[in-house]
């Protein structure tokens, strides 16, 4: 059976949120478990019951795998390790416990983030390798000048969609700046990482406004090409300018 992106991402999200109920309810319900026989469960027991939890979530969904791996933890301190219902813990071996539980999680949680940000990329780099064919083959046919833009502006650099855009007045700007530089084919010219916060290039000269680009939720840092970016820039800037400043009279 074919999951569609729908339902992957419904799957995804249900999975960083449950994740951490299930992790709390599991150490809850276990710490009462057997008790009255006499024969309650030993927390390392407990411990691989919220890893196989911890893992399962981090595997779907890796910032809900972090969320998951920290109330994994937490919850095995607060219910399972002596003094119970504290958060002190007493001996060292349940220490460990703890300590391995929460680093599992994140452990798996990184593996997964990479493994997404791969994945995105390689689909971005896919989607413009075919973008820039369609741009080959449309250039030397005359067209409708909009839809030789369109297929352009996706064949530009396959790193514009993993970030998010937006624009600000210069007043709201607290980010790094991107400058604008003559174009080149110097590498470490033509190219720069954009950090995790964001950053942002001014639009035109006197606009007084910037274009902030963030790299999407999945992504960390971004490499992008800074001649796309001014491209970019310039085009939102002359899409929000007026279309007909100055009017030609016939």
């Amino acid at each position: 059976m074919t999951i569609t992106v729908r339902q992957q991402r419904l799957l995804t999200t249900g999975a960083g949120a449950l994740g951490p109920v299930a992790a709390v309810v599991i150490a809850w319900a276990t710490s009462s478990y057997g008790k009255q026989r006499g024969d309650a469960l030993e927390i390392a027991n407990v411990a691989l019951v919220l890893a196989v939890v911890t893992v399962t979530t981090a595997l779907a969904n890796w910032v809900g795998g972090v969320v998951t791996s920290l109330a994994a933890a937490l919850s095995l301190n607060w219910f399972h390790t002596e003094p119970i219902r504290t958060f002190r813990i007493s001996a060292t071996t349940d220490l460990l416990s703890v300590l391995l539980l929460a680093a599992l999680g994140v452990g798996v949680s990184s593996v997964t983030a990479r493994r997404v940000r791969a994945a995105t990329r390689r689909g971005s780099h896919l989607a413009a390798a075919a973008a820039h064919d369609r741009v080959v083959a449309a250039a030397g046919a005359s067209r409708p000048a909009h839809q030789l833009w369109q297929l352009a502006l996706a064949a530009t650099s396959p790193e514009l969609a993993l970030v998010n855009a937006c624009v600000v007045s210069a007043r709201a700007v607290d980010l790094p700046i991107i400058a604008r530089l003559p174009w080149t084919d110097n590498p470490s010219d033509a190219c720069f990482l954009l950090p995790p916060g964001g950053a942002a290039m001014p639009m035109g000269q006197s606009s007084g406004c910037f274009l902030v680009i963030v790299p999407r939720e999945t992504m960390t840092s971004v490499l992008l090409d800074r001649r796309a970016v001014t491209s970019f820039a310039d085009a939102v800037h002359l899409a929000l300018e007026d279309p007909y400043p100055n009017p030609i009279h016939p």
